[in-house]
């Protein structure tokens, strides 16, 4: 039990506990509605930004392949930009 003890002791409030900093269970359950939504809206977003950076990631890389090829035919013609 010890050790069970001590994770659960993470979840108390600091201090004693008294009826003014107690949540009942329908708050408690809304706040976790609350957390899973944020949640949902930050995968979404960070997949979105994913998926910008992976599509510039790929138009560099074009770019970059691009300049290779001119300076491997001997072209010169981005030097005179």
């Amino acid at each position: 039990m010890g050790a069970r003890s001590k994770r659960w002791d993470f979840f108390r409030p600091a201090g004693k506990f008294t009826e003014r900093n107690a949540v009942s269970r329908g708050e408690a359950s809304g706040l976790v509605s609350l957390l899973y939504e944020r949640r949902g809206e930050a995968r979404r977003i960070w997949h979105h930004l994913r998926d910008d950076f992976l599509r510039l990631d790929r138009e560099v890389k074009g770019a970059v392949e691009a300049m290779d090829r001119v300076h491997a035919s001997g072209d010169n013609r981005d030097e005179m930009l």
